[in-house]
């Protein structure tokens, strides 16, 4: 019994590891991946409404699944009220 509760235990927790996925990194796509660099270069140069629209371009050409894009997308918007 108390072997069984151990082996389930370590099955819930290792289950999950390989199902994640790298979703920080940016935009797989290469034309998205150029505008997430042209974006946070944006940013670095304090244009945070141009940055803004380069990130909604990356995750457009993305397909819409560039989660690091989404998340710029909508700190910058709360930032600007947009």
């Amino acid at each position: 019994m108390r072997h069984t509760a151990l082996v389930l235990i370590l099955a819930c927790i290792a289950r999950p590891l390989p199902a994640q996925e790298k979703t920080d990194e940016g935009p797989m796509n290469e034309k998205a991946q150029k505008m997430y660099r042209e974006a946070l270069e944006y940013l670095h140069r304090r244009v945070p409404e141009a940055a803004l629209d380069s990130f909604k371009k990356a995750d457009k050409q993305d397909g819409s699944h560039c989660l690091a894009c989404q998340k710029k997308m909508i700190k910058y918007g709360i930032e600007l009220r947009e």
